[in-house]
């Protein structure tokens, strides 16, 4: 029996059951990207949140690991007062001094900061010198590693 026997256009002869509802025409697939456009919608929302959910958990260990160890600083690292005047140009416990080309100045967080950001701070800091005697690496000290005893001069 043809759909127009049955007194029916042929795209309504094709029907479709989606979670209950009864679609019909010609367009009637629950899968359409054409008739239900959201659909791309929220594919693209799952994904995302799938990738979220899978990098939290990468992401917690090294949130912890950083509130919880301590920093370590190498031997020759020496203790002083850092005021950063004109970069490159420093006063280091009051007597001017420079820093090397690529120094590295670390935050509290040990992230990276440029010396423009620290102008007339007076900063409480470990510091290496490098072959030259410029200085090559900074560590800006928190109070309580600030309290631990270090040298101020090399030995």
């Amino acid at each position: 029996m043809s759909t127009r026997s049955a007194g029916l256009l042929p795209c309504q002869a094709r029907c479709y059951t989606f979670l209950g509802r009864r679609l019909t025409g010609c367009h009637a697939s629950p899968f359409s990207l054409w008739m239900n456009t959201m659909n791309r919608c929220l594919t693209v929302f799952l994904y995302s949140m799938m990738l979220v959910a899978t990098s939290l958990p990468l992401l917690a260990p090294r949130t912890a690991e950083a509130q919880g160890t301590p920093r370590t600083f190498p031997e020759s690292a020496l203790r002083g007062k850092l005021v950063v005047t004109l970069p490159p140009e420093v006063t280091l416990n009051g007597k001017p001094d420079r820093l090397s080309p690529g120094a590295r100045i670390h935050d509290t967080n040990n992230l990276l900061v440029m010396s423009g950001g620290l102008l007339h701070r007076e900063l409480v800091v470990n510091y290496v010198r490098d072959g030259h005697g410029l200085i090559h690496q900074v560590w800006i000290l928190t109070p309580q590693e600030a309290a631990l005893k270090r040298p101020t001069r090399p030995a």
